[in-house]
């Protein structure tokens, strides 16, 4: 048995002898106080019910922010007052996992607001063995996406809420400032373009092709030119990569192209309020463009790799290619039709509402409130949503 192992068995037996406070909610999100999470920390704190419960956020950054989230204790993640205050919590709100996804059954309520829905599959490694609970409550954004983590958890497929995900209520959001904050009002258009993380540190290994800084299709040398014909259409490409794939994108200095990190939102922003300004966006697999949908904008898919990537998943969604409502695009040159197709009439706007009717089963915004009434958290019951 490894120490690892070890220190989550010594946890639990912790944790089922540490008495709850039947208020108190932990939270915790990668990154730190983020995502679903966050937006389902503001909700209750913005409600009338806020001054029935205490609040402990786990972070890794503790210095950043042990004075930034106010009315909550604040905790480094992976310390023994994390796990103190883990132990004495009766709701767990998590994006990601902690502490082994270990909880007393029962006392305590472990709520999954998960980082995004089931497109770009699973792998092996991703399954989970019968017989383990990991959650009490799981949200989705419509009936299909539950059998699918059912399968993969092993988890009986009423421990999953289709609520949609609490974050996309940004989306509704119709205050403009942070885009004049980070100076992005200048331009005609803003296309913004999030592609999944091909490789994953711990296990270093690499799902499709290996690009060079986290971006399919372009070469360095590519930025330049593609630039330049951003300048001509007056148009900002918002490049928002993974934070591991961000570490070697390097420093950028270009006219029209503006990586757009993390720490670059400013508070109280998040970064679904930014994506709720863009006219456009460019992805893949990854899940974030389920979430545009809300907006039925274009959205164009940027891959070649879609082979070498089923090399390593499993997707569900088969194939994956008749799911997505916008164009392909293979090469820079396709790259320059997206962003010329965009003065021209819109060629998918059905096909998106189409789509976003299967993988959307609620389009508005109150996600939030759903879940949050969904997990029995005292005083949501009768919220008009």
């Amino acid at each position: 048995m490894n120490a690892e192992r070890i220190i989550l068995n010594l946890a639990q037996i912790i944790n089922r002898i540490v008495p709850k406070k039947d208020n108190q909610i932990f939270f915790y999100s990668s990154p730190d106080y983020s995502d679903n999470a966050r937006i389902l920390f503001e909700k209750i704190c913005e409600s009338g019910n806020k001054n029935n419960y205490s609040f402990v956020w786990a972070v890794n950054d503790y210095k950043n922010y042990k004075n930034r989230i106010k009315r909550a204790t604040v905790v480094k993640h992976r310390t023994l007052r994390n796990l103190w205050h883990y132990c004495r919590s009766r709701y767990i709100i998590r994006t990601h996992s902690l502490w082994g996804n270990r909880y007393v059954h029962g006392k305590q309520i472990m709520c999954v607001a998960w980082h995004g829905m089931h497109f770009k599959g699973y792998t092996q490694k991703d399954l989970r063995k019968p017989g383990d609970v990991y959650f009490d409550h799981f949200c989705v954004t419509a009936p299909i996406f539950a059998p699918m983590y059912s399968h993969i958890f092993s988890v009986p497929v009423e421990n999953f809420d289709v609520t949609g995900l609490p974050r996309d209520d940004y989306l509704f959001d119709e205050n403009n400032e942070i885009i004049d904050v980070l100076n992005l009002g200048r331009f005609k258009k803003r296309i913004i373009w999030m592609p999944t993380y091909r490789s994953t540190n711990m296990a270093r290994a690499t799902e499709g092709k290996e690009t060079e800084f986290g971006i399919p299709l372009l070469r360095r040398e590519d930025l330049s030119i593609l630039n330049e014909k951003l300048k001509q259409l007056n148009y900002c490409l918002v490049l928002k990569l993974h934070h591991w794939a961000s570490e070697s994108i390097g420093e950028l200095d270009y006219s029209n192209i503006i990586e757009i990190k993390d720490k670059d939102i400013p508070e109280p922003y998040s970064l679904y309020h930014l994506i709720a300004k863009m006219d456009a966006m460019l992805s893949d697999y990854s899940s974030v463009w389920g979430d545009f949908l809300l907006l039925n904008r274009p959205i164009g898919f940027a891959f070649d790799d879609l082979e070498e990537y089923k090399k390593s998943r499993t997707m569900e969604l088969d194939p994956i290619e008749d799911y997505m409502p916008g164009m392909r695009i293979k090469n820079t040159e396709d790259l320059f039709v997206f962003f010329d197709s965009l003065e021209l009439e819109d060629k998918y706007i059905e096909e998106r509402k189409r789509i976003a009717d299967i993988f959307l089963a609620y389009q508005d915004g109150n996600s939030s409130i759903r879940f949050l009434n969904a997990i029995g958290l005292k005083g949501f019951e009768n919220e008009k949503i």
